[in-house]
């Protein structure tokens, strides 16, 4: 079930816990839950273990540099160019993903591997964004997602959670992040399959607040 398809005495049939599944991913049966992940707040902290984790620097799919590899301001292409993503792991770009900011105002935006292979960032640039909503990207993601091997994806403007999928031979990064999100006392929670749909694995709380 999508949320397009749904008339408005459907949607207010809906539970709370539906209504936040809808508005969080788009669907009732998101692509992205099929893979091992694990949802938690946004933070400094939890993007820190999670670029430990998967002993990588990140950069931020969906958003450009602010600065050139001068430390002078980015001025970005025309069209995004797989070449500058690798200025993400200049230390002031890195400064501003080890702050937590990895999303953008009603853009999708994803952190990924700043050492992502560059066939395979022209790969995903290819892909037309215009129009296209939450649940158009996370379909795509998951298309990509055994070659991206992870991804750390904001879940919206309005919700402090994110959600960290790997490729399947990844799984167990999502173990330890969790692991280590609640020696920090951090909650971690995800979607388990239902029947033809996903449910959330625990009642919601503040993210449905």
């Amino acid at each position: 079930m999508d949320a397009n398809d749904l008339s408005p005495t459907e949607w207010e049939g809906l539970s709370h816990d539906d209504h936040m599944m809808l508005l969080t991913f788009g669907s009732l049966n998101p692509s992205l839950a099929a893979f091992t992940h694990s949802i938690f707040l946004l933070s400094p902290a939890s993007v820190g273990i999670v670029l430990g984790v998967v002993g990588a620097k990140g950069g931020i799919w969906g958003d450009q540099p602010l600065v050139d590899a001068q430390g002078e301001r980015h001025i970005p292409p025309w069209e995004p160019s797989p070449e500058d993503f690798l200025l993400w792991e200049v230390p002031a770009n890195q400064s501003e993903i080890e702050k937590g900011k990895i999303w953008k105002l009603e853009q999708f935006t994803m952190l990924i591997d700043s050492r992502t292979p560059l066939n395979m960032l022209a790969e995903t640039y290819l892909f037309d964004p215009d129009g296209k909503g939450f649940l158009e990207f996370t379909e795509q993601v998951s298309a990509w997602l055994e070659r991206l091997r992870w991804a750390l994806i904001p879940l919206g403007d309005d919700v402090d959670y994110a959600i960290f999928v790997t490729s399947r031979d990844c799984a167990g990064w999502v173990e330890e992040v969790e692991r280590q999100l609640h020696e920090n006392g951090e909650v971690a929670f995800g979607l388990r399959p239902g029947k033809g749909r996903f449910h959330w694995d625990e009642p919601m709380g503040e993210l449905g607040s």
